[in-house]
C-alpha cells in the first residue's frame, strides 16, 4: 500500500477576539508526505492466524506565521505612553509592523510489526504482537520583527524599538534554532479471548502506547531560559520551549461482550486503566503563543458499556454509558490561569496540578435513542429516531481555569422522514440541540487581555457548538 498526501493551507485570523482592530495572526502551512507499507496476511481460520509487515513514512513540514500590528490598532494608544517612558522617540514605528516565526521539520520513520493469533480451540483465542518504531525528526524555528517601511527584519534603533513593543509580549527574536530527535519504541499487545456461551465473550488486553516527542512550533518562549535587558525596564523570564519529550501510555483492559434476549439485544461492557508518562499536553502562556510541554505522570480509567436492543420489528432502543476517573499524577510545569497563584515548587511561575482532572473529561457521559420503523403501504416507510445525549460538567480550558468550565446538559435530536422502501430516496424533518443548550467545546483566556489591563483584568473567548436548530433534509440516492 502507497500513500501520497500534500496541502498548503493560509489563514488570517482576528484572534484577538474583538470587534476592534487590535492583531492579527497570519498562518501558512505547506505539508507532503509520502509512506509505504508492505504486509503479509495468513488466509485465516488456522490454528496459527498471523500479520506482519513493514512500514515507511516520510514528511516535510514549512510553516510560518505572523503577528501583525495595523495601522488602526487600539495597542498604539494604549501603549504609547508606556512605549516613550521605556525610550521610544516615536510610538507610531509599531504601526504596519509584525513579528513572525518560521519552523521547518522533516521526518523519517519506519516500524516493523508482527501479530500471531493462537486459536487454542473453538472457545479460547491468544493474540500478541508488537511493533518496533523508529522515527528521526530535523527541526529548526526562528523568530523575527519585521519593519513596516522596508519589509525586512529591522536593525539599529528600529530593532530596539520593535523589541521594546512586542517584549511587552513576552516575544523576543533569535536566530534560528535548531536540532534533530531519534527515538525507538517497542509497544506489545496480548490480548485473550474466551467465548463462554455462543452468546457471550470475555476478554482481557494488554498494550502499550507511543507517541514520538518533537519540536514546538508555536511557542513564543526564548530559547534561553532568561532573556533580561534592564535598560528596557521590564524582562522576560521564560522557559525556553522548543522540544518535548515522548509520550508513553500503559493500558490494560477487561470486558465482555453479550447476545440477551435470544439475539435480540446485545451488551458490550468495558473496564479500563490507562497510566501515561510524560503525557503531551498545549497550554496558551496567556499572552500570544502556546506551549507545548509533557506533563509527568497521569491516570485515566473507568467503565464504558453500550448496547442495543430491538424491542419489534419496527422499534430499536440503543445507549452507553461512561464513567471517566482522570489524574493528574504529576504535572509540576503546568500553565497558570489568570489570577491563580504560583506555586510549582520545582518551576517557578507555573502551577502544580497534580490531583485535578484534564480539560474535556467530564465524570459520567451517557446517550439514548429511539429508532422507530414502519413501512407506508408498498412503496413507501416512515422512520423517526430521537437521540438524548447527556454530559457532566467539565472544564473548557488547557488551563484548567475554572472561569471555563462547561456546566452539565442534555441535548436532544430528532428526526422523522418518509421515503421510498427501496432506499433511494426521503424527506425529512430534523432537529438538533432541540433543548437549545449553550455548549462551550473550547475556550481560553483572550490574547492580551490580561497585558492591556496590567494583570488586573482577563477577558475571554469560547467557541460554542450550534445553538436549536430546524431543517428539512431530502436525499437522493443514485
Amino acid at each position: 500500500m502507497t500513500g501520497y498526501n500534500a496541502y498548503e493551507f493560509e489563514e488570517e485570523c482576528d484572534c484577538d477576539f474583538t470587534g476592534a482592530s487590535v492583531f492579527t495572526a497570519d498562518t501558512k502551512e505547506d505539508f507532503e508526505q509520502i509512506s509505504q507499507e508492505i504486509r503479509l496476511t495468513s488466509p485465516g481460520g488456522e490454528t496459527i492466524d498471523y500479520i506482519a509487515g513493514f512500514f515507511y513514512q516520510s514528511s516535510e513540514l514549512d510553516f510560518e506565521d505572523a503577528i501583525v500590528i495595523p495601522d488602526d490598532s487600539l495597542l498604539l494608544p494604549a501603549f504609547s505612553g508606556t512605549l516613550t517612558a521605556l525610550g521610544l522617540a516615536d510610538p507610531s514605528i509599531i504601526q504596519d509592523t509584525s513579528t513572525e516565526r518560521s519552523f521547518e521539520q522533516d521526518t523519517d520513520l519506519w516500524s516493523v510489526f508482527a501479530q500471531f493469533t493462537w486459536n487454542i480451540n473453538d472457545e479460547m483465542r491468544l493474540t500478541v504482537g508488537g511493533r518496533y518504531t523508529d522515527e528521526e525528526k530535523d527541526a529548526s524555528r526562528h523568530q523575527f520583527h519585521v519593519d513596516n517601511t522596508s519589509a525586512v527584519q529591522p536593525v539599529g534603533a528600529v530593532a530596539d524599538d520593535l523589541n521594546v513593543f512586542y517584549g511587552l509580549f513576552r516575544i523576543e527574536p533569535y536566530d534560528e534554532i535548531e536540532n534533530d530527535r531519534d527515538e525507538t519504541s517497542f509497544t506489545p499487545l496480548v490480548t485473550f479471548q474466551y467465548d463462554v456461551s455462543g452468546d457471550t465473550m470475555v476478554y482481557a488486553t494488554y498494550t502499550k502506547g507511543f507517541k514520538s516527542g518533537g519540536f514546538d512550533v508555536r511557542s513564543n518562549a526564548h530559547p534561553d531560559s532568561s532573556v533580561v535587558n534592564a535598560q528596557r525596564a521590564f524582562a522576560i523570564d521564560l522557559v525556553g520551549v522548543f522540544e518535548y519529550e515522548e509520550e508513553e501510555a500503559e493500558s490494560i483492559e477487561v470486558g465482555a461482550k453479550l447476545g440477551l434476549a435470544d439475539g435480540a439485544a446485545e451488551l458490550n461492557i468495558a473496564m479500563f486503566r490507562t497510566e501515561y508518562t510524560d503525557l503531551q499536553t498545549s497550554q496558551f502562556d496567556g499572552t500570544l503563543g502556546f506551549n507545548v510541554t509533557n506533563a509527568g505522570e497521569a491516570t485515566s480509567q473507568g467503565v464504558e458499556l453500550d448496547g442495543r436492543w430491538r424491542v419489534s420489528e419496527g422499534l430499536t432502543l440503543s445507549g452507553s454509558f461512561a464513567y471517566l476517573d482522570f489524574e493528574y499524577d504529576k504535572f509540576p510545569n503546568a500553565q497558570c490561569y489568570f489570577g491563580q497563584t504560583p506555586n510549582s515548587a520545582t518551576d517557578p511561575g507555573l502551577c502544580d496540578v497534580e490531583g485535578e482532572r484534564r480539560e474535556f473529561t467530564p465524570e459520567y457521559q451517557a446517550t439514548l435513542s429511539f429508532d422507530y420503523f414502519m413501512p407506508l403501504g408498498d412503496a413507501l416507510e416512515f422512520r423517526t429516531t430521537l437521540d438524548v445525549i447527556y454530559s457532566d460538567d467539565y472544564l473548557a480550558s488547557p488551563t484548567l481555569d475554572p472561569n471555563l468550565e462547561q456546566d452539565s446538559y442534555t441535548k436532544v435530536n430528532a428526526r422523522i422522514s418518509i421515503g421510498g422502501s427501496d432506499g433511494m430516496w426521503d424527506v425529512a424533518l430534523v432537529g438538533k440541540n432541540l433543548t437549545d443548550e449553550e455548549v462551550v467545546s473550547f475556550g481560553n483566556t483572550t490574547p492580551l487581555s490580561t497585558t492591556l489591563t496590567g494583570g488586573a483584568g482577563a477577558a475571554y473567548y469560547g467557541f460554542y457548538d450550534r445553538p436549536s436548530s430546524v431543517a428539512l433534509q431530502g436525499t437522493l440516492r443514485f
